[in-house]
């Protein structure tokens, strides 16, 4: 899931994550523009003088922001307090005549990235990673781990006013604010907001949850917990629809959220609790913000957040809920490249395409009465996967008897080492 990175979460032993050290290497990335024609766009030739382990801004969204040489501590805040007399040595020495002092954010990962390039946007700046850590993505993290640096440029290569305001950077950001104007305010009740664990960023978010198959996979992909009763019978009276979406950065959870509609796009704006200046701020956290809203309000949505509206909620994506014979035995397997008819008799033909890479497809044999969807539950305590199956839309109809259903999904890559089980 591409994870909106606005507020940080309390972390979750689930795994191991990587912390990196501070490094005063000096590396440098790309053609960049000249001084007589500032780029539009194009990644720049700049400078890294400090790349170290960092603490996430505690208020706003992290932008790459004009610093003041001649304050090396206030650059410094940008980083843990162990890296943070390296990230004064370096201001000190780093020569920046002709140049601009940059620093920011670079990413929220499981582990710290190795390097730094620098873009120009339009007329903003952006910091990408490089160097990242093969694991990133693959495993779950034990908390997010923030990558800071400070870099330098030709100033003649930055666009026309940029940081001409130090104080309020005019760059666009990692993630971009979810409230452009002229966004609707959509009406909503916030229902849920727990720490979670830290996803990568390339994957789908968690969209909305519509039925109590979708409910159970979120919460299971997170590890949350049963459903709330009330939350429930809310989506089982179809009144209302679920916005969830997974947040990190910052140093506290989210106090409230807003959703705010885009035309076919919905996305939470976060409350933050006051600041507190006392607040050392060395690990990233995660939450899960959860917003019922009125099924009417979501008609004509198609994103969330960016991603998928209907994507999964789950841990993986459901590629085939088929009708088996009644013979067919309840199992759960991971898929070794074919599907034998004498194992799932009669298997109709399927043409699921290839799976995912680094991902992980299974196979579900479930009980059903004519399902209309299926999802993922993930049990991240004991390392397990299962395949539910819900009817949904029309009537509801009465089964005499359960009948067996094939059920193909992929685990996302992140998920890929959950075991299949049949409950």
């Amino acid at each position: 899931m591409r994870l909106r990175i606005v507020a940080l979460l309390v972390p979750l032993v689930l795994a191991l994550a990587a912390c990196g050290g501070g490094s005063d290497d000096t590396t440098s990335s790309g053609p960049g523009g000249g001084p007589d024609d500032p780029p539009a766009s194009g990644t720049l030739d700049a400078e890294v003088l400090f790349l170290a382990e960092g603490e996430y801004p505690l208020e706003g969204d992290p932008a790459v922001e004009v610093l003041d040489p001649a304050d090396p501590d206030g650059a410094a805040t940008l980083f843990i307090e162990p890296e943070r007399d390296a990230a004064v040595e370096a201001v000190q020495a780093a020569d920046l005549d002709g140049r601009t002092l940059l620093g920011g954010t670079v990413q929220v990962g499981c582990f710290t990235a190795g390097g730094v390039s620098v873009e120009v946007i339009d007329d903003g700046v952006v910091f990408h990673a490089e160097d990242v850590d093969d694991q990133e993505g693959e495993v779950e993290c034990a908390r997010a781990v923030v990558t800071a640096a400070l870099v330098s440029v030709a100033t003649d290569a930055l666009p026309d006013g940029f940081g001409d305001d130090p104080t309020d950077p005019t760059g666009p950001t990692e993630p971009t604010s979810p409230e452009p104007p002229g966004d609707d305010e959509v009406p909503g009740e916030v229902v849920q907001i727990d720490p979670a664990r830290h996803e990568a960023d390339d994957g789908a978010g968690p969209g909305l949850v519509r039925d109590q198959v979708d409910y159970e996979a979120l919460l299971g992909r997170y590890g949350l917990g049963e459903p709330d009763p009330a939350v429930l019978a809310r989506l089982e009276s179809g009144a209302d629809v679920l916005v969830a979406d997974a947040v990190s950065g910052g140093c506290e959870l989210p106090t409230d959220a807003t959703v705010i509609r885009t035309d076919t796009d919905l996305a939470l704006e976060l409350d933050h609790p006051p600041v507190d200046p006392d607040l050392a701020c060395d690990e990233a956290v995660s939450a899960l913000v959860v917003v019922a809203v009125s099924s009417a309000a979501v008609e004509g949505i198609e994103t969330v957040d960016g991603d998928p509206a209907d994507g999964p909620t789950g841990v993986g994506v459901v590629h085939a809920i088929e009708p088996l014979d009644i013979d067919a035995e309840r199992s759960a397997e991971r898929f070794d490249g074919s599907l034998d008819p004498t194992v799932y008799p009669g298997l109709p033909d399927l043409d699921l395409g290839p799976v995912a890479e680094d991902g992980q497809r299974l196979v579900f044999v479930v009980e059903a009465c004519q399902p209309a969807t299926a999802e993922l539950i993930a049990d991240l305590g004991s390392g397990t996967v299962r395949a539910e199956t819900q009817q949904t839309g029309g009537d509801i109809v009465d089964c005499d008897a359960l009948s067996p259903f094939l059920v193909v999904a992929d685990l996302a890559a992140d998920h890929a080492d959950l075991d299949p089980v049949t409950d």
